[in-house]
Protein backbone atom coordinates (compact mmCIF):
# COMPACT_ATOMS: atom_id res chain seq x y z
CA UNK A 1 0.00 0.00 0.00
CA UNK A 2 2.89 2.39 1.06
CA UNK A 3 4.11 1.11 -2.17
CA UNK A 4 1.45 2.51 -4.25
CA UNK A 5 1.35 5.55 -2.78
CA UNK A 6 5.02 6.34 -3.74
CA UNK A 7 4.28 5.36 -7.14
CA UNK A 8 1.53 7.05 -7.93
CA UNK A 9 2.28 10.69 -8.35
CA UNK A 10 5.46 9.08 -10.37
CA UNK A 11 3.16 7.20 -13.05
CA UNK A 12 1.02 10.58 -13.31
CA UNK A 13 3.50 12.69 -14.11
CA UNK A 14 4.52 9.47 -16.75
CA UNK A 15 1.78 9.15 -18.01
CA UNK A 16 0.59 11.32 -21.61
CA UNK A 17 -3.33 10.19 -21.05
CA UNK A 18 -4.33 12.84 -19.15
CA UNK A 19 -4.32 14.77 -22.03
CA UNK A 20 -6.88 13.82 -24.31
CA UNK A 21 -6.29 16.05 -27.44
CA UNK A 22 -2.97 15.26 -27.55
CA UNK A 23 -3.99 11.21 -27.19
CA UNK A 24 -6.53 11.82 -30.09
CA UNK A 25 -3.69 13.23 -32.08
CA UNK A 26 -1.53 10.74 -32.07
CA UNK A 27 -3.99 8.24 -32.72
CA UNK A 28 -5.01 10.34 -35.78
CA UNK A 29 -1.47 10.35 -36.86
CA UNK A 30 -0.92 6.61 -36.27
CA UNK A 31 -4.26 5.70 -38.24
CA UNK A 32 -2.79 7.80 -40.91
CA UNK A 33 0.85 5.83 -41.34
CA UNK A 34 -1.39 2.36 -41.23
CA UNK A 35 -3.65 3.52 -43.51
CA UNK A 36 -0.18 4.48 -45.55
CA UNK A 37 1.10 1.78 -44.65
CA UNK A 38 -1.63 -0.57 -46.09
CA UNK A 39 -2.24 1.46 -48.96
CA UNK A 40 1.68 1.27 -50.04
CA UNK A 41 1.75 -2.78 -49.27
CA UNK A 42 -1.31 -2.74 -51.49
CA UNK A 43 0.28 -0.88 -54.24
CA UNK A 44 3.69 -2.99 -54.06
CA UNK A 45 1.61 -5.89 -54.45
CA UNK A 46 0.05 -4.63 -57.42
CA UNK A 47 3.42 -3.59 -58.98
CA UNK A 48 4.68 -6.58 -58.52
CA UNK A 49 1.57 -8.85 -60.10
CA UNK A 50 1.08 -10.68 -56.68
CA UNK A 51 -2.78 -11.15 -56.03
CA UNK A 52 -3.71 -8.00 -54.21
CA UNK A 53 -6.54 -8.19 -51.97
CA UNK A 54 -7.69 -6.64 -48.73
CA UNK A 55 -7.03 -10.02 -46.86
CA UNK A 56 -3.66 -10.37 -49.07
CA UNK A 57 -2.43 -7.01 -47.74
CA UNK A 58 -3.32 -7.66 -44.22
CA UNK A 59 -1.38 -11.04 -43.96
CA UNK A 60 1.70 -9.28 -46.16
CA UNK A 61 2.12 -6.57 -42.83
CA UNK A 62 1.36 -9.30 -40.63
CA UNK A 63 4.55 -10.88 -41.50
CA UNK A 64 6.07 -7.92 -41.62
CA UNK A 65 5.54 -7.34 -38.18
CA UNK A 66 6.54 -10.96 -37.46
CA UNK A 67 9.59 -10.76 -39.43
CA UNK A 68 10.84 -7.24 -37.55
CA UNK A 69 10.25 -8.62 -33.98
CA UNK A 70 13.18 -11.92 -35.00
CA UNK A 71 16.01 -9.36 -35.56
CA UNK A 72 18.36 -12.18 -37.05
CA UNK A 73 19.86 -9.84 -39.71
CA UNK A 74 20.78 -6.12 -40.40
CA UNK A 75 17.45 -4.99 -42.33
CA UNK A 76 15.48 -8.28 -41.68
CA UNK A 77 17.11 -9.04 -45.23
CA UNK A 78 16.02 -12.48 -45.43
CA UNK A 79 13.66 -12.89 -42.93
CA UNK A 80 11.01 -10.59 -44.40
CA UNK A 81 11.17 -12.64 -47.55
CA UNK A 82 10.82 -15.71 -45.97
CA UNK A 83 7.94 -14.33 -43.82
CA UNK A 84 6.21 -13.23 -46.48
CA UNK A 85 6.88 -16.46 -48.88
CA UNK A 86 5.53 -18.54 -45.88
CA UNK A 87 2.18 -16.11 -46.02
CA UNK A 88 1.88 -16.25 -49.62
CA UNK A 89 2.63 -19.86 -50.53
CA UNK A 90 0.30 -20.92 -52.56
CA UNK A 91 -1.66 -17.48 -54.39
CA UNK A 92 1.41 -16.28 -56.20
CA UNK A 93 4.99 -18.31 -57.34
CA UNK A 94 7.89 -18.34 -55.97
CA UNK A 95 9.42 -15.74 -58.23
CA UNK A 96 6.59 -13.02 -57.92
CA UNK A 97 6.99 -13.45 -53.89
CA UNK A 98 10.66 -13.10 -53.25
CA UNK A 99 10.62 -10.46 -55.99
CA UNK A 100 7.72 -7.94 -54.30
CA UNK A 101 9.73 -8.80 -51.02
CA UNK A 102 13.21 -7.86 -51.96
CA UNK A 103 11.44 -5.00 -53.84
CA UNK A 104 9.26 -3.55 -51.03
CA UNK A 105 12.33 -3.91 -48.98
CA UNK A 106 14.80 -1.89 -51.51
CA UNK A 107 12.73 0.45 -52.02
CA UNK A 108 11.89 1.15 -48.41
CA UNK A 109 15.28 1.13 -47.61
CA UNK A 110 16.40 3.76 -49.83
CA UNK A 111 13.43 6.04 -49.24
CA UNK A 112 14.58 6.01 -45.99
CA UNK A 113 17.67 6.33 -46.88
CA UNK A 114 16.98 9.66 -48.81
CA UNK A 115 14.16 11.27 -46.40
CA UNK A 116 16.59 10.41 -43.33
CA UNK A 117 20.24 12.34 -45.08
CA UNK A 118 17.31 15.21 -45.93
CA UNK A 119 16.45 15.24 -42.78
CA UNK A 120 19.99 15.05 -41.10
CA UNK A 121 21.03 17.62 -43.78
CA UNK A 122 18.21 20.03 -42.30
CA UNK A 123 19.03 19.32 -38.60
CA UNK A 124 22.48 19.15 -38.88
CA UNK A 125 22.58 22.93 -40.76
CA UNK A 126 24.60 25.86 -39.17
CA UNK A 127 22.33 28.50 -37.64
CA UNK A 128 22.81 31.25 -39.57
CA UNK A 129 21.55 33.88 -37.23
CA UNK A 130 21.01 37.74 -38.42
CA UNK A 131 24.35 39.68 -37.89
CA UNK A 132 22.03 43.02 -36.85
CA UNK A 133 20.32 40.34 -34.04
CA UNK A 134 22.28 40.26 -30.62
CA UNK A 135 23.74 37.20 -29.93
CA UNK A 136 21.53 34.65 -28.17
CA UNK A 137 24.37 33.15 -26.52
CA UNK A 138 25.44 36.48 -24.70
CA UNK A 139 21.49 37.81 -23.90
CA UNK A 140 21.39 33.81 -21.70
CA UNK A 141 24.57 35.37 -20.20
CA UNK A 142 26.08 31.49 -21.68
CA UNK A 143 29.40 30.61 -23.70
CA UNK A 144 28.67 27.83 -26.13
CA UNK A 145 31.26 25.06 -25.86
CA UNK A 146 34.78 25.88 -27.65
CA UNK A 147 34.55 29.25 -26.65
CA UNK A 148 32.87 31.04 -29.75
CA UNK A 149 30.37 33.92 -28.37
Amino acid sequence: MALDRALCPRLQQCSVSHDIAFVGRVLTWKLVAWTLRLVCVYAFLLAFHVPAAPWTVLVVVAAQNVAASVPLLPGNAGTQQAAIGVALAGSASVAEVLGFGVGMQAATAITDLVLGAAALGLVASPCRCDRGSPDPWSQAGLRPAGGRA
